[in-house]
């Protein structure tokens, strides 16, 4: 949606078409409420913007004559070897290849990769359900980190502490309330940059 909203075409890929599907509706749906609410980026309106955004099951076609590709797979050091080393083949030169990666170095993937230079780290944010599928999520990669530091702590398999501490963050935001308060700080988020707009216009 930030490409798009200044203008640059932008193509979604994924080998499963429901995935494509759910995004490019969860994509259209929120420059709609962006543009409802008033905060919608750029000079173009949400249908221009939606009309800049397509999909592709082909990921030579899908990269072709980008700029910038984003990487968002799991957290797998074998499927983001592969999935580097096809944008490596089809990417054109010059184009950033950007992975969400939270745990894994870049060079672990990209290595051997002719444009290697090219690769960095540009991490999305990240919406988990909670403390413990935080830990289901992201232990075993906060576990091989760790091991580069000196003793490893146990996250793949948490002390009953985590447990405690669960519990006392769902008493304060119970795990049914989450969508909700994500809804409130992105609309909040985008109030702000609204009002910084303006504020740089006057």
């Amino acid at each position: 949606m930030l490409f798009a909203a200044v203008g640059h075409p932008v193509c979604v890929y994924d080998v499963e078409p429901k995935q494509i599907l759910a995004a490019l509706e969860f994509i259209e749906a929120e420059l709609k409420r962006h543009e409802k609410e008033g905060t919608l980026r750029g000079t173009l309106n949400a249908a221009q913007q939606r009309a800049l955004i397509s999909s592709s099951s082909d990921l030579k076609s899908c990269v072709s004559g980008a700029i910038h590709v984003q990487e968002c797979v799991p957290e797998d050091l074998e499927l983001k070897k592969r999935l580097f080393e096809q944008l490596d083949a089809v990417a054109p030169p010059g184009c950033v290849l950007a992975s969400s990666t939270s745990c894994l170095l870049p060079s672990t993937f990209s290595e051997k990769l002719k444009n290697r230079t090219h690769v960095i780290v540009a991490h999305p944010y990240l919406n988990v359900d909670g403390m413990v599928d935080y830990m289901r999520r992201h232990g075993a990669g906060l576990e091989r980190v760790s091991a580069t530091m000196g003793p490893t702590p146990a996250y793949t398999a948490p002390p009953p502490s985590l447990e405690q501490i669960n519990k006392q963050l769902q008493e304060m935001t119970p795990l049914g309330e989450m969508g909700a308060r994500r809804a409130w700080r992105d609309k909040m988020l985008s109030a702000l940059a609204r009002l910084k707009r303006d504020m740089e216009t006057e």
